[in-house]
């Protein structure tokens, strides 16, 4: 254990005197020069960029540099040579930064990636900025296969101030930012829909709390909604269960958040008392595996949700056989110009009228769709190849500043939402026009070289949605809960072994489907506690978040 920390430390101290010295080069350069003009894309137009996105890095950029990025792009165009190797985008970057761009794709999920990316780090063969989530960042830092990047965002202020010190904590370890993270902001857009037009026909007002969504449930379930005399509908569905898409009925019971890190637990959270409350053990969770239990007991639930696959879900909505569903990411099925699924609806139904259902209220008055609370389960972080030059250290924040997706982007950010202005889009008097060829390269070639942003993207929903569709998504984000931060989004990775998940989620579709009674709750987490010791982990929780300064 000696050896691993001395060699940390020796990395850290060669990154930091490193990275001291490439920033005190380009600090002087910005004083003597100022900002100049940066080089606009073939066919984009200099007076409709903004300042900013027309600022020129405050580093020397005579030198050229390769960079590689390393990334999981679960598409069917990861391994595309067209995807890699003509990317125009890509292309772009490369002139503007003056730097040869090196795209590397891993297919599959995460853990391909990883693998992938392990095998690599072996052989002394890496990338130079890998896209990992937190618990990677911690293992890639204590292993010192990153570095940090304190000193390095001092080059890139924009950046640096386009993230608050809570936002940047989720890439914090031990003090120092290892990552620039692919931020989330305002809670997960989840949300539920409800059919008007069975509501209608059973003569049933929108429900607002839990009691009365409970009702309606019901009804849809055993009132023949469809009115085909027959007994072949249901409640509620959606694509899984314990999972952001049941934020609704979690936030009505005080639980801002669950399944959003891992599917079927609940997550930690502190709220605006400064107070932790662990998830697993809470009042809030029991009360909402009370409401589940009561839903499944009278059979208003689908019977096959713990099976539902978003396609097998989306199936049994177009065909009509339930009446409320919980939709992820609504913006991409429910709203804006082609949203695929209620367009599939309405072909097969047009007299099917899906509304947006706003969160109900719990016994407390709580509500919300999910937990407006930043998160970031990916962020990109940069190698230990950086320490080879303190320029190509530099270049390489420069080019991460440079395609950061956040509002008023870089160029190169504005490049990899809406393309190649004249290509892609137009722009106008402050307006954007998407062109043709936007559909089809938007999904090929723009998402697969961002590396890190923040999301919601509000400028593209204002540019590409009509009004209406606008303040649909706005209000989505709106009915979110206020005032907690999910603590999970800032754990480390267990320094022991805790096997104490699958108990937990074992007990919860126990609780659930009356497999179990509640009156064996205590046990449950005596047992959690005990056996599983759960004891211990909260207490490296708690200890995690003090690191980070969320905690006392």
């Amino acid at each position: 254990m000696r050896t691993k920390r001395n060699t940390i430390a020796a990395v850290s101290l060669a990154a930091s005197m490193l990275l001291v010295s490439a920033c005190s080069s380009g600090s002087s350069g910005t004083e003597k020069t100022g900002a100049t003009s940066q080089p606009s894309p073939s066919g984009s137009s200099a007076a409709s960029q903004s300042p900013a996105a027309s600022a020129k890095p405050s580093v020397d950029m005579s030198k050229k540099y390769s960079i590689e990025y390393a990334r999981l792009l679960n598409s069917v165009n990861a391994t595309d040579k067209k995807l890699i190797d003509e990317n125009p985008i890509r292309t772009q970057l490369e002139k503007d930064l003056n730097i040869a761009f090196k795209l590397t794709t891993t297919p599959g999920q995460m853990p391909d990636y990883t693998q992938k990316l392990n095998t690599r780090i072996a052989a002394g063969d890496l990338p130079d900025i890998v896209r990992v989530g937190r618990d990677d960042l911690v293992k890639y830092m204590q292993n010192g296969t990153i570095i940090p990047l304190d000193e390095l965002l001092n080059q890139v202020p924009e950046l640096k101030k386009s993230r608050t010190a809570d936002e940047w904590a989720l890439d914090k370890i031990n003090g120092n930012i290892y990552g620039v993270p692919l931020l989330q902001q305002g809670g997960a857009a989840t949300a539920h829909y409800i059919r008007k037009d069975w509501l209608d026909k059973l003569n049933l007002k929108m429900p607002t709390t839990t009691d009365e969504l409970y009702q309606v449930l019901v009804a849809f379930t055993n009132n023949d909604p469809d009115g085909n005399g027959k007994n072949d509908t249901f409640g509620y569905s959606s694509g899984g269960l314990n999972t952001t898409m049941q934020g609704m009925f979690a936030n009505a019971f005080g639980m801002p958040q669950i399944g959003a890190i891992k599917s079927g637990m609940p997550e930690d959270w502190i709220d605006s008392k400064g107070e932790l409350h662990f998830g697993a053990i809470s009042d809030e969770f029991k009360n909402y595996l009370l409401y589940l239990n009561k839903l499944t007991a009278a059979k208003a639930v689908d019977p096959d949700i713990l099976t539902n696959t978003n396609p097998i879900f989306q199936k049994k909505m177009v065909a009509g056989q339930f009446g409320v569903a919980a939709i992820a990411n609504p913006q991409n099925w429910m709203i804006g110009g082609t949203p695929k699924l209620l367009q599939q609806i309405k072909e097969a139904n047009p007299k099917a009228e899906w509304v947006y259902l706003p969160p109900v209220k719990g016994p407390t008055g709580l509500f919300g769709n999910d937990a407006d609370a930043s998160s970031s389960s990916l962020n990109v972080a940069i190698t230990k190849n950086a320490l080879k030059d303190p320029g190509l250290a530099s270049r390489i924040i420069q080019l991460i500043d440079y395609t950061d997706t956040r509002p008023n982007p870089k160029l190169g950010g504005k490049m990899i939402t809406y393309g190649i202005e004249g290509t892609h889009y137009n722009a106008a008097n402050g307006k954007i026009t998407l062109l043709p060829a936007f559909a089809g390269d938007s999904a090929a070639y723009f998402s697969s070289l961002q590396m890190a942003g923040i999301k919601p993207d509000m400028d593209f929903y204002k540019n590409t949605f009509t009004d209406q569709d606008l303040a649909a998504m706005k209000q989505v984000y709106a009915d979110n809960s206020k005032g907690n931060v999910i603590a999970d989004n800032y754990y480390n990775e267990l320094p022991f072994v805790f096997d104490g998940e699958t108990y937990i989620q074992e007990m919860e579709l126990k609780f659930i489907y009356g497999k179990i009674g509640f009156d064996q709750w205590d046990t449950y987490v005596n047992t959690l506690k005990t056996t599983y010791k759960y004891n211990q982990v909260m207490e490296q929780r708690k200890k995690d978040l003090q690191a980070v300064g969320l905690l006392k």
